[in-house]
């Protein structure tokens, strides 16, 4: 990021500006990344960060130099490695817009590198993904819903806002899969994942049970009114279910990784897994198999043949002495 006291940053060469502000030039990005098909909640997340980064700094987009020295400013206020590496991904794809519309010459960020992440993947064991399954209210819609998502995400591993997404046509009953298309996928890829004969019948169940009014173009895990659920909320509803369960740190995505982990352990293949979580590389799939390491590492302590045979020895010596230590002299 540079030492403090130096000389200022050198930014971009300004081309040409063909905008009266930056929300005109927020809009103009906007439709551009509309109509290479970004999803509409990038879309959102685009426009909340651009929006956030002009009215927070006052940004001059027509001054280079002005530019990349409120660019740092703005990044330099998020410690968290993983808000700072999502906002700088966010602005500077917005700054290669601006090169590439021939405004810029260059990327105000160039040079400016993410973030060390801490790798942290947690998942929850099976007593208390039993205690999670208990919590919500199966007698209330709300809470049957929320049971039936949550046993989805831990059979499949569904993200969340995908399984908010998903129509009940999107399931289907012969198969007993869920079909999650490319426009609601994290990755813009579709993808068929398999669930349990349980989860398919709490699925039909859950389909069954919905007013005939709501029809097929509501999704499967809408709110009470027919109105698709919040992500927010669902995380709201969600905490309220871990706190009851004497899980105060659990998050609804730890129900993804729990499957990711399991499924391994259970004799998944790597392949497999990268196939149902929709991974685009083996990058991120691998984690999972790296957490097994720890799982191997215990059992072989538990279970190792030289252990065994050392603690017999150890043990037959030391009744041997104390028997020696017993008798008469």
């Amino acid at each position: 990021m540079g030492k403090r006291g130096g000389p200022r940053p050198k930014g971009p060469k300004v081309i040409v500006n063909r905008f009266s502000s930056w929300e005109e030039v927020l809009a103009r990005f906007l439709f551009y990344k509309e109509t290479c098909g970004s999803a509409a909640r990038t879309l959102e997340d685009y426009r909340k960060i651009l929006a956030q980064f002009f009215t927070r700094t006052a940004a001059d987009f027509s001054d280079g130099d002005d530019l990349r020295e409120k660019a740092l400013e703005y990044l330099s206020a998020f410690e968290n490695a993983y808000t700072f590496n999502l906002r700088k991904t966010y602005l500077k794809a917005f700054f290669n817009w601006l090169v590439q519309e021939h405004i810029l010459d260059a990327n105000p960020l160039k040079g400016v590198g993410n973030k060390r992440l801490e790798e942290e993947i947690r998942h929850l064991t099976e007593d208390e993904v039993r205690k999670l399954l208990q919590a919500p209210d199966k007698h209330q819609y709300s809470g049957y819903r929320d049971y039936v998502m949550m046993l989805l995400m831990l059979d499949c591993g569904i993200r969340p806002h995908e399984a908010l997404s998903i129509l009940p046509r999107h399931f289907n009953p012969q198969d007993a899969t869920v079909y999650i298309p490319a426009s609601i996928a994290k990755t813009r890829r579709d993808r068929v994942v398999p669930v349990s004969s349980k989860t398919a019948l709490e699925l039909r169940t859950l389909i069954r049970i919905r007013p005939e009014r709501w029809g097929e173009d509501k999704p499967l895990f809408c709110a009470w009114n027919g109105a698709k659920c919040r992500e927010t909320s669902w995380e709201h509803r969600f905490k309220q279910y871990a706190a009851k369960a004497n899980l105060p740190q659990a998050r609804s995505y730890d129900l993804r990784h729990t499957f990711a982990i399991m499924f391994l352990r259970n004799g998944g293949d790597l392949l497999t897994l990268k196939k149902i979580l929709g991974h685009t590389t083996f990058r991120m799939t691998e984690h999972y198999a790296r957490l097994l390491v720890e799982d191997v590492q215990r059992g072989h302590k538990t279970a190792s043949p030289v252990m065994s045979i050392l603690k017999q020895d150890r043990e037959r010596l030391t009744k041997v002495n104390r028997r020696a230590s017993q008798s008469p002299r």
